[in-house]
């Protein structure tokens, strides 16, 4: 289904309704870049190899009744209530909140999400699922989701791979009720590894300036739609939703999507090769290489950041507070040339 977009909480699929025509590797299905699917989905190298889930292996899980997964819908509400997996609870804030990286800003978000995964009936040693409808549409719904439950310390959680468009394909049920609370006291315990602040940025940026970090030292991997990078928009929410366009000195480009595969109406994640190739482009080849990503509000950053773990890269930061902290700050450096032929 397709839902509408409130003027704040949701990003118009506009931006991505353009992409160059690939011969013979890829080609244009609709709106969006379709890659050859690889024969392998396996990712040995992982991080986490329990970050994704299929459809078929959550509905055979939730088939057992003393099963205790928690399952997160991150939709709009409207969506949820037009039928969602039956059981999921729906939190929408996963895709919506907007963070600081202050210390007064981690303290809120912190605070936030123990009471909205206390609300959920989440616990750190839950088995915890998150979902959106399409994974190439939904601007890194679920994995901003995913995010959150690891960055405070719920150790096992997936991501549907496939959304629920996938889910849909198969003809799995689907339901209408709503899903109380299951109220749990939530305990967090922060993952601070995971989490660039925007006095990380700023490090990283008077690095690469003044020549102390090299170019393959760290990585500052900006993940952004094609229109943001060029400094033609601000944000996925409108060209001048944000004060300032253009890009964090010394960010290297990686579009999102070219973490992601579409064949046959499914987004899913590119395989670990197709990961390693992309990021191989960028000239990291070592999977100790730290890299920081950031977007506009550390969702899409949040869909790399896990399609590089997926790969087998171990020192990877989302920059939460991404584009949408850094550039309402008018003391920090700002690219704003407009970049022509990119």
């Amino acid at each position: 289904s397709f839902f509408r977009f409130p003027s704040f909480c949701f990003a118009p699929c506009f931006a991505t309704m353009r992409r160059a025509i690939f011969s013979g590797a890829s080609r244009l299905l609709g709106s969006k870049l379709v890659r050859p699917r690889r024969i392998t989905t396996e990712y040995p190298n992982a991080v986490d190899r329990s970050a994704l889930i299929g459809a078929e292996e959550l509905h055979a899980m939730l088939q057992d009744p003393d099963n205790d997964v928690v399952v997160l819908d991150v939709r709009n509400p409207a969506a949820y209530a037009d039928g969602h997996i039956p059981g999921s609870f729906n939190l929408h804030d996963c895709f919506t909140y907007l963070a600081m990286t202050t210390p007064e800003g981690l303290e809120a978000l912190r605070n936030h999400f123990t009471e909205k995964f206390s609300q959920a009936g989440i616990r750190p040693d839950s088995r915890v699922v998150v979902y959106e409808q399409q994974m190439n549409t939904g601007y890194g719904q679920s994995c901003r989701g995913y995010f959150l439950l690891k960055y405070l310390g719920v150790k096992n959680a997936s991501v549907l791979n496939g959304a629920m468009a996938d889910w849909d394909r198969l003809r799995l049920p689907l339901s209408r009720a709503p899903v109380p609370p299951q109220r749990t006291q939530f305990t967090p315990n922060i993952a601070s590894e995971l989490m660039a602040t925007r006095e990380d940025l700023l490090v990283l940026a008077n690095g690469f300036a003044s020549g102390k970090i090299g170019p393959h030292e760290h990585v500052l991997m900006d993940v952004r739609d094609k229109e943001e990078w060029v400094a033609q928009s601000s944000s996925p929410y409108g060209k001048d939703f944000a004060p300032n366009k253009g890009r964090i000195p010394g960010a290297v480009w990686a579009e999102w999507y070219h973490f992601l595969h579409y064949v046959q109406g499914i987004s899913k994640f590119e395989s670990a090769e197709a990961i390693l190739d992309e990021a191989h482009a960028h000239g990291i080849d070592d999977l100790d290489t730290p890299i920081t990503l950031y977007c506009f509000k550390g969702s899409r950053a949040s869909n790399t950041m896990l399609a590089l773990q997926l790969a087998g890269f171990r020192n990877v930061r989302n920059a939460f507070g991404s584009w949408n902290e850094w550039c309402r700050d008018p003391s920090l450096p700002v690219d704003t040339k407009i970049l022509e032929g990119e």
